[in-house]
């Protein structure tokens, strides 16, 4: 009996690949393809989703390890994204997570298996970020973490659920949809960048995030000026200028077509740098930066407590004593940090529960020499310890930066003194 169609010809493109394990896999409606094993450096095998050997010969239809072929997964409906991870690759769809792997080994054509880790779909394909041994990913449920347990079985957690749950839920499912991760591996964190502004249509008009420290665990909303985007049609860049005003930096000029014929409106776009010392960009002053910890109770918010004391450690940013135009000296990239105590839940400071602010960063023995030059203070962390006044049920503590000035909090440790029985 011979086939009359041999080739079935699949009209829509893949919504995502990746490539591991030795061949390509293409993610389209609720099936994976994968290719057969690429040799050495050709890319003639990557379309080629299928086994080597004719399945209906009498003679060799045995299927090979090194085979192509497909996976269907029946509960999916739309597969978004695909991801390598431990010994095969996660499959992202809109209702839920699948974890394609070996059985025993890598993945084959013969030894594969497909398990479900999350019924807490994906709602941005860009928001699937890897950081190490980890992959993260939005969900219209919550911020999810898919790691693998000590079986080598594929586990999520919403890691966010009892902490930023509520923040998150508050962004608008159309901006979760247009969310976009990257992970810095130097400083291990993670950032998801989205609109707020309500216009979904530009692409790239992101004026909030959410940034994740993955050594921490720590995740924080971040929000930037509005977006003002007018005009309509396509932006065309025309030029780029260098050397722009009294910095070195460019800029691009840009012409937006607003769709009246031979009317255009014309702008200059600047690309900002975190390289000013003075933490401003553009002449406009950067907002408040500050870290604030949840209510502590010891799991007895009906004791009073008292925290004597409290000692932080900063990263020292000081580096030279510089002129400081009238004739005296002045350190360089300061930093500085405002500390104090908000007790018991209150919101502001009109019922006397937060505690006065004070200097957190302190040096142990601050001494001005007579020239410019090098400081060195013998230390790189500066680490202080500080009365913290007040007393109450629930305790939260403020690190505040000061204007102008930079703040790197390493961490604090305090001692807790708890009133009545425990």
């Amino acid at each position: 009996m011979a086939l009359t169609n041999p080739q079935e010809t699949i009209l829509t493109r893949p919504t995502c690949c990746e490539f591991t394990s030795g061949r390509v896999f293409y993610g389209s409606g609720n099936t994976i393809y994968y290719s057969q094993v690429l040799e050495n450096v050709s890319m003639t095998k990557v379309d080629q989703c299928y086994q080597v050997n004719d399945p209906t010969s009498e003679h060799i239809s045995d299927l090979l390890a090194t085979d192509g072929g497909t996976v269907q997964i029946d509960n999916a409906t739309d597969i978004i994204q695909i991801k390598k991870f431990g010994g095969g690759v996660l499959v992202y769809a809109t209702n839920g997570v699948w974890y394609l792997h070996g059985v025993e080994g890598g993945f084959t054509a013969i030894n594969y298996a497909m398990d479900l880790v999350s019924e807490a779909g994906c709602i941005s394909a860009q928001a699937v970020v890897p950081a190490e041994a980890t992959q993260y990913y939005w969900s219209g449920e919550g911020l999810y973490a898919i790691t693998l347990n000590q079986f080598g079985k594929a586990e999520a957690q919403n890691i966010i659920e009892g902490t930023l749950q509520t923040h998150y839920n508050a962004i608008p499912r159309a901006s979760k949809q247009k969310a976009t991760g990257t992970y810095n591996r130097i400083r291990k964190q993670i950032e998801w960048h989205y609109p707020l502004l309500g216009d979904y249509d530009y692409l790239h008009a992101m004026d909030a995030s959410l940034l994740l420290d993955t050594r921490t665990g720590g995740i924080w909303p971040q929000s930037y000026s509005a977006i003002t985007v007018e005009g309509v049609g396509n932006f065309i860049a025309c030029s780029v200028n260098t050397n722009q005003g009294t910095e070195d930096r460019d800029s691009i000029k840009v012409v937006i077509s607003t769709g009246t014929p031979n009317v255009t409106q014309t702008y200059n776009i600047d690309f900002a740098f975190k390289d000013d010392v003075n933490f401003q960009d553009f002449g406009a002053a950067y907002p408040t930066a500050y870290i604030e910890t949840g209510y502590e109770t010891l799991d007895k918010p009906s004791n009073k407590k008292v925290v004597p004391y409290i000692n932080t450690h900063f990263l020292q940013t000081e580096q030279n004593w510089i002129a400081d135009g009238s004739g005296g000296l002045t350190l360089d990239l300061q930093s500085g940090c405002q500390m104090r105590a908000k007790w018991d839940w209150n919101d502001s400071s009109a019922n006397g529960r937060w505690s006065p602010a004070q200097q957190a960063y302190r040096f142990r023995r601050p001494f001005t020499p007579s020239v410019a030059g090098t400081f060195d203070s013998g230390e790189t962390v500066i680490a202080t310890k500080s009365k913290m006044l007040g007393r109450g049920e629930a305790i939260s503590i403020r690190f505040e930066q000061e204007t102008g000035k930079d703040m790197q909090l390493l961490g604090y440790t305090c001692v807790y003194s708890v009133k009545g029985r425990m």
